[in-house]
């Protein structure tokens, strides 16, 4: 198993914020908080030892990761991208933790701005 340096966590009065307004924004079925509920989000298949995220979106749309990606911006909260999980290099883990943007549930890609 291979660690993660230790990084500074986001200030938890910017994860909260970020936290209801998404939940606000997208509904309580799309952002899950708690360790207990966020921590199968923490690994990957790289077997790096992270922390659990401090809130995962379950984006449908792009309108999801627009919202997260705003909010977590203004809050300035990190964003981890996730799809499957199935990465072996670490690029799915939340290595300070933050909100992990799961994009499983997209299934389909219209278009791509290049802008």
């Amino acid at each position: 198993m291979w660690t993660l340096p230790d990084l500074a966590r986001p200030d938890p009065q910017a994860v909260d914020k970020a936290r209801v307004l998404l939940a606000r924004r997208l509904g309580d079925s799309k952002v899950l908080v708690g360790e207990e509920r966020c921590a199968a989000y923490a690994t990957d298949e790289s077997l790096i030892d992270a922390p659990a995220p401090d809130a995962v979106v379950l984006a449908e749309s792009a309108e999801d990761v627009q919202t997260t990606l705003a909010v977590a911006e203004k809050a300035g909260v990190p964003v981890t991208p996730r799809a499957g999980g199935s990465g072996r290099t670490g690029g799915a883990v939340p290595a300070a933790g933050g909100i992990v943007l799961c994009t499983l549930g997209m299934s389909t890609l219209r278009d791509i701005d290049r802008r």
